[in-house]
């Protein structure tokens, strides 16, 4: 139901997505299963943040942050501090957007964390930077993260830079064809 629930939120299929995940998070919680708990956590504060419930997001994103940290597990702590910092980019609030991916960024780095994420978060900062009307500071960020996403072949996440650099207008058309192909 958790994978399920991530391929239907990247297609933008929300309500789906957050019942699959609410019912993952059930199944979960009576286990008493920690890391399946924190896992769906973060995966439905994602899901809520897109869906314009951010304070909802960052209180599921928080928890499943602290169990991670528990858990010993950093790398999954740096990435639900990102999903943290896409909350805050998705509800416009680039200031608090900025300085949680920028913590994002540090703690993937201390962790070791998937080269993927930190493409993720730079894409974010690029963001936030586009949403304080500085693209001059946004363009070398997307610029990163377009130039890890290709390194790894990360097809997906090579397609939202391309979008976020298209539709903050620091890229021409050519890069919005190629993100929707």
């Amino acid at each position: 139901r958790v994978n399920e629930a991530d391929v239907l939120a990247e297609r933008g299929r929300l309500a789906e997505a957050e019942e699959r995940l609410l019912a993952a998070l059930r199944f979960f919680r009576a286990a008493n299963y920690p890391l399946g708990i924190a896992i769906t956590s973060s995966n439905l504060g994602r899901v809520l943040a897109r869906a314009g419930r951010p304070e909802e997001a960052r209180e599921l994103l928080d928890e499943a942050k602290a169990t991670f940290t528990e858990l010993g597990n950093p790398a999954w702590a740096a990435e639900a501090t990102a999903r943290i910092a896409e909350a805050h980019v998705v509800a416009g609030e680039h200031r608090e957007a900025l300085e949680a991916a920028t913590a994002a960024l540090e703690e993937a780095h201390a962790a070791g964390a998937p080269p993927v994420l930190e493409a993720m978060i730079e894409r974010l900062i690029g963001y936030a930077h586009v949403q304080g009307r500085r693209p001059s500071e946004a363009a070398p960020h997307l610029e990163r993260s377009l130039e890890l996403a290709r390194e790894l072949g990360a097809e997906f996440e090579i397609a939202l830079t391309l979008k976020a650099a298209a539709d903050s207008g620091l890229a021409g058309p050519e890069a919005a064809r190629e993100s929707e192909e």
